[in-house]
């Protein structure tokens, strides 16, 4: 299956992540996801590449702390990493692992996620970019 990699601007990567819970199977990101798995109900990995202002990868990481901690709490996440670029520090890439398309839509209406999306867009410097994976066969 060929890897999908789509732009989404800071603020609409906040009205598609926190689309209301009765209209979330029109949520893009979700319609994307689905559009990528053969199966729903298996796992798939996300890769969202983040580019901060110039000196905002503090305030980035700062604002990821708590929702990290909660979403590593959440049924069906598998992995929820922000990592920064070893040669950029205004380069992030936060690895995301779930179980199941259903996990990840109920991530996304979670209050942590609700709160951290402003701040994302804020701190970006340009859009951020979403890469689906699926595991590889072992």
């Amino acid at each position: 299956m060929p890897l999908l990699r789509f732009a989404i601007p800071a603020l609409l990567l906040n009205a598609v992540l926190t689309a209301a819970a009765p209209a979330q199977d029109d949520n893009p990101l979700v319609a994307q996801v689905r559009d990528q798995v053969a199966d729903p109900a298996k796992p798939f990995i996300m890769f969202v590449h983040i580019d901060t202002k110039p000196g905002m990868g503090p305030d980035l990481e700062a604002a990821f702390a708590p929702a990290t901690a909660a979403t590593l709490k959440e049924k069906g996440c598998l992995a929820y990493k922000l990592s920064r670029s070893a040669k950029s520090p205004e380069t992030y890439v936060l690895y995301e692992h779930w179980a199941s398309l259903d996990d990840l839509k109920a991530h996304l209406q979670s209050s942590h996620i609700a709160e951290l999306l402003p701040k994302l867009g804020s701190l970006s410097a340009s859009p951020a970019t979403i890469d689906i994976h699926l595991p590889a066969a072992q």
